[in-house]
């Protein structure tokens, strides 16, 4: 195990006493759920409902952050003091895709130049399906697997450009407010399953849009039915014709679809079905036809594209579950 030199040792002492004290400057403005350190020039924020590595990245990009790396003294300084109160590891941005490569953070920084103090014992990429590396409660390293499931550390380098929007109350780029509703929608048109885009939209202080009238149902198939579709290059069954929207059922029981926000698609003010639907005992999530009025069941591992909703800008960031 590394040691820690004094110097080191008094900087994470000063880290942890601002952050007690609350006397953290912000000289920018980010997410409110996310902490500002002027040490180390960013904002940090730990996740602490564990997933796998790769979730762990996408989580916070959408946000708008990386998993944080020890890029530096300063950033594993307050890795380090946010590990105090850690029982466990936590993944890191540190990740090899090959084992036959080395270790780099998630910016591209190798091994050799991050701020790396071994576990001992590590690293012992044990069967050689150890790709990811953690931090340890005590600021040491570890290598493990990146399926396993761990909380993780997200960081926000400041650049000047973090811009929130004055209609709209995210971070994130592309948000639109429709004056007649004062919601705010976004059109992703990466092709995506149902659960992957309610994340997204989660992410970036939204939810996947729930429709609560005719007049909303409309604007979507107005706003976004010519709007390009990204697939990949893959052909996907529905994804020229419906969109991921805010409603699902539960537990493939067919009479009771609820909305994201926990309401009966009968109590959210718009539940009319297309033609036919619902049709499948397989298809327990929601879309909406690009072309037409009237909901869809469909599959939720089913690839299309997705709208977010952000329904009253003033409580963006409010509730989380981190």
């Amino acid at each position: 195990m590394g040691h820690l030199s004094i110097g080191n040792v008094l900087l994470i002492i000063n880290v942890w006493i601002a952050a007690t004290q609350n006397k953290i400057l912000v000289h920018s403005e980010f997410r409110p759920d996310y902490t500002y350190y002027p040490e180390a020039g960013g904002w940090f924020k730990v996740h602490k409902v564990p997933t796998n590595w790769n979730e762990a990245k996408l989580k916070c990009y959408f946000e708008g952050a990386n998993l944080a790396s020890p890029v530096n003294d300063q950033v594993y300084a307050v890795m380090r003091s946010l590990m105090l109160v850690q029982t466990g590891p936590v993944f890191t941005g540190v990740h090899v895709l090959d084992p036959a490569e080395e270790f780099k953070s998630i910016e591209g920084v190798p091994l050799q130049q991050l701020r790396i103090q071994w576990a001992k014992g590590e690293p012992n990429n044990l069967n050689n399906e150890e790709h990811s590396l953690a931090i340890l409660p005590d600021g040491t390293f570890a290598d493990v697997r990146s399926d396993k499931v761990l909380p993780y550390i997200c960081y926000r380098k400041e650049t000047g450009n973090e811009i929130r929007s004055k209609d709209c109350g995210t971070f994130a780029e592309g948000h639109e407010l429709d004056p007649a509703s004062t919601s705010c929608y976004k059109y992703h048109y990466d092709c995506v399953r149902w659960h992957r885009a309610s994340m997204i939209c989660a992410a970036e202080g939204a939810h996947l849009v729930i429709l609560n009238s005719a007049r909303e149902a409309q604007l979507m198939i107005d706003k976004f039915s010519k709007k390009p579709i990204n697939c990949n290059g893959n052909t996907v069954r529905h994804a020229a014709a419906l969109f991921h929207i805010g409603f699902h059922n539960v537990g493939f029981e067919r009479s009771f679809w609820f909305t994201v926000d926990g309401k009966r698609i009968e109590d959210s003010g718009y539940s009319e079905w297309s033609e036919n639907e619902p049709n499948s005992l397989t298809e327990s999530c929601g879309g909406v036809n690009r072309n037409h009025l009237g909901l869809y069941d469909i599959d939720c591992s089913e690839r299309v594209p997705f709208i977010c909703e952000i329904t009253d800008p003033k409580t963006v960031f409010k509730t989380n579950d981190y």
